[in-house]
Parts: C-alpha cells; structure tokens; sequence
C-alpha cells in the first residue's frame, strides 16, 4: 500500500532529484523519492548493524562464538 506524501525541497535538491531520476531512467519524482528513501533506511541499517556487532564483541560473544564455533571439527588433515 502507498500513501501519499507532500514535500517541498530546496530547488537545488529538485533539479538533482530530476536529473537523477533521468540519468536513472525513473518514471517519477516519486520512485526518486523511494530509492532515496530505501537508500537512508539502508544506511541506518548499516549503522544498527555495525553497533550490534560491536556491543556483541564487547560483551565477550565473539570469544565465546569463536571458543565453540568449530567444536567436533578436526583443525588439521589428520585429526
């Protein structure tokens, strides 16, 4: 489902929106506006990601991740 938005944007921002969505082959403003969007939740995906991880390595997980990652498993040819 999509729901309708109104925004006003700086004029320099509009022409790049507009060249964009040409340079792109858009049909709209408006999938301009979705890619850009999708583009920021991405990045903000990013960025909760990379907190996870370092909160995860921090609390010890990683050790203990990499302790018990390869239980059972040979570590040479012979084993």
């Amino acid at each position: 489902m999509k729901v309708h938005v109104t925004a006003r944007l700086d004029e320099r921002l509009a022409s790049f929106l507009d060249a964009y969505r040409r340079d792109h082959h858009l049909g709209s403003r408006n999938e301009a506006l979705e890619e850009a969007v999708r583009a920021l939740r991405d990045k903000e995906l990013q960025r909760e990601y990379a907190a996870a991880l370092s909160e995860w390595e921090a609390s010890g997980g990683a050790e203990a991740w990499d302790a018990t990652a390869a239980d059972g498993l040979a570590t040479d040819a012979s084993g």
